[in-house]
């Protein structure tokens, strides 16, 4: 919604520039010619919505390996064949139930395309790379490796949609 009220702004500012030029036409003269030269920059623009903004992992057996997906929807404006990047990064640490580890936890995601890793407190990670402008929908989704003990583990995370 918001990239359809940008370029209507944008159609109206052209509009007006063009009719204020139009109106400044010599007075007693009915056909007079002007050149114009007219210039319109278009910023680059995202959009990012996510399911959930923390990974929740609920381990009933400390063997297994638990799964969370989260979905996005990300939009975005750019120049032609512009690089679009969808990140993650923990915000935080992750928040382990009475009697499970912290320190030994790891956490993988798979995101879009080739985009796989451990996140780590490196910094942000690409989960997602596209060309061009659009609509992008998908899933990240997160593994928890470590957990000793059962309960619900909490992870914070942080997603940025980029068109730089």
């Amino acid at each position: 919604m918001h990239l359809h009220a940008t370029r209507f702004i944008a159609a109206i500012l052209v509009s007006l520039t063009v009719v204020q030029i139009g109106a400044q036409a010599p007075m007693g003269r009915a056909d007079s010619t002007r050149v114009v030269s007219l210039s319109l920059v278009l910023q680059n623009h995202t959009s990012l919505r996510v399911s959930v903004s923390e990974a929740r992992f609920d381990v009933t057996n400390p063997m297994s390996i638990p799964t969370v997906s989260i979905d996005f929807s990300a939009a975005a404006r750019t120049h032609k064949d512009g690089d679009v990047v969808l990140t993650v990064e923990a915000a935080g640490s992750i928040d382990a139930p009475a009697g499970g580890p912290s320190a030994d936890l790891a956490v993988g995601y798979v995101g879009e395309g080739d985009n796989a890793g451990t996140l780590s407190d490196a910094g942000p990670h690409v989960a997602g790379r596209w060309s061009g402008s659009g609509l992008r929908e998908g899933r990240v989704s997160f593994t928890l490796r470590g957990a000793t003990a059962a309960g619900t583990y909490l992870l914070p995370l942080r997603f940025v949609l980029s068109a730089p």
